[in-house]
């Protein structure tokens, strides 16, 4: 009887390890970049909206398994944000990645995604870095576009007039100077556009 409770008792043990573990390894070590982490009531799991900043979407909504608007996988995301301020300047939402990415001081990344329907498309960059071992956000920056030629002329975001192909956005960003630096990208979005397929790497 004991030798079946003890049994029992590390297989519940193991059992528990390797549930943590799962939770724990998605955290930062698989960046949702295809928008698929999605609960069953059609929440991001492994996206934020910056609401708290100033930067809110008016709706943020999971699409699953429709050809027109999904690109790669089973999901992709909606966002919608049409606000303006007194003076008519557009108030975009900013949707940034749950997941921290180490990057190397003064090196240079493409962050991209592919996007559709109407509306300005932009990007930002979280910076955080560590004091005292603790990680601590350092300053957050607008991204330029990566060619003007591929922007329409833009140096600061893609303007989408509602066609129905996917248009691929890229931004250039530069790592600042410091040790143990690391990044969390933010999609910008004024208008109604359908996002997916995102990526962060080297550039070429």
């Amino acid at each position: 009887m004991m030798s079946w409770l003890r049994r029992g008792f590390r297989g519940f043990l193991l059992l528990s390890v390797a549930v943590i573990c799962r939770e724990t390894a998605g955290l930062d070590s698989s960046p949702d970049f295809g928008f698929e982490d999605v609960t069953a009531n059609g929440v991001l799991r492994g996206w934020r909206v910056n609401a708290s900043a100033g930067y809110p979407f008016e709706v943020i909504e999971a699409v699953r398994g429709d050809p027109r608007f999904v690109r790669g996988g089973e999901c992709s995301v909606r966002l919608v944000q049409s606000r303006v301020d007194d003076a008519g300047k557009p108030l975009p939402g900013h949707l940034y990645l749950d997941a921290v990415i180490p990057v190397k001081a003064g090196a240079r990344y493409h962050f991209s995604y592919w996007a559709k329907g109407r509306g300005k498309a932009g990007a930002w960059v979280y910076f955080y870095h560590k004091v005292n071992g603790v990680a601590g956000f350092k300053s957050s920056v607008s991204l330029a576009t990566v060619s003007r030629e591929e922007a329409d002329g833009s140096s600061s975001h893609y303007s989408l007039e509602g066609e129905t192909d996917w248009k691929k956005c890229r931004f250039l960003c530069v790592a600042p100077a410091g040790d143990d630096v690391t990044v969390r990208p933010a999609i910008e979005v004024h208008g109604e556009l359908w996002v997916d397929d995102a990526a962060f790497a080297p550039a070429e």
